[in-house]
């Protein structure tokens, strides 16, 4: 049976950043790839059946480097910037030239605080926040037709996986379901996921 590619999106996890690698960063805006992430990236260029409609990327420099490969192969392909970046739940001032390691605590202390309107400070946003641009995301996806790819992150889409199924409350208990089941199974780098629009429809009735 032929697939219709006009119904058909693929959520795709960034390539192995620095910051996966265990490599200290300045900002999470602006963590790169590894050279195992632009690899990840190019192979799932050559995996990309068909021109697609369009691409999004979030304002973070690994997702618009994993994208760089399958713009590059499909170079009038449409581009767009959506609010889907990670969940920066720790103050980036405080995590500058940090490793995962050295926030290891910070972040633990977080999550079991389950506190949805907790801000760690500037530069960070609260849980209920995040959980507003995830189901905002699902609406841009409904609104945007065509074969689409989005190169996301692993916490942000798979709370909107756990969303389509659970819904989008940000309730403490929400966020603690969500902190077990995403560090159960964290989306892969350069794991594809593939959604069709009737997903959508059915989650958003």
């Amino acid at each position: 049976m032929k697939t219709d590619f006009s119904e058909v999106i693929w959520l795709i996890r960034h390539g192995q950043s620095a910051a996966n690698a265990g490599l200290a960063t300045e900002h999470p805006k602006t963590i790169p790839l590894t050279s195992l992430g632009q690899a990840q990236s190019e192979k799932i260029a050559q995996q990309i059946p068909r021109q697609p409609e369009w691409i999004a990327i979030s304002p973070f420099q690994r997702t618009a480097e994993s994208a760089a490969p399958c713009i590059a192969r499909f170079p009038n392909v449409q581009v767009l910037t959506w609010p889907i970046q990670e969940l920066t739940y720790l103050s980036p001032a405080r995590c500058r030239n940090t490793c995962a390691a050295d926030r290891q605590e910070w972040g633990q202390a977080y999550w079991a605080a389950a506190n949805p309107q907790a801000v760690d400070g500037e530069g960070a946003e609260s849980f209920i926040e995040f959980m507003t641009r995830v189901q905002q995301f699902g609406r841009l996806l409904l609104e945007t037709p065509g074969f689409g790819l989005v190169y996301g992150h692993g916490m942000f889409l798979k709370a909107f996986l756990i969303g389509l199924d659970q819904g989008f409350e940000a309730t403490a208990s929400f966020m603690q379901t969500f902190r077990q089941l995403e560090s159960a199974q964290p989306l892969k780098n350069g794991q594809i996921i593939t959604l069709s629009r009737h997903q959508l429809k059915v989650s958003q009735c």
